[in-house]
């Protein structure tokens, strides 16, 4: 799904180096899912597993932030 890998890609090349361990972590987790999965999760139509959940509300928020100051 091409707007999940930019959304994605994005928040790796801006936070990976920022990021503790256990969000990397998460992340690397977070490529194993299925994209439709990630996505739900991602727009809020889904829970995403405990382990995720900061993840998940890390990605949102810097994609919001990244939306706003275009």
């Amino acid at each position: 799904m091409r707007e999940l890998d930019v959304l994605l890609s994005r928040w790796l090349e801006d936070c990976w180096g920022l990021a503790p361990p256990p969000l990397q972590s998460a992340f690397e987790d977070l490529l194993g899912c299925e994209d439709d999965q990630i996505w739900d999760w991602l727009m809020g139509r889904a829970l995403p597993p405990e382990h995720l959940s900061t993840l998940i509300e890390a990605i949102g928020q810097h994609h919001a932030r990244a939306s706003s100051e275009r």
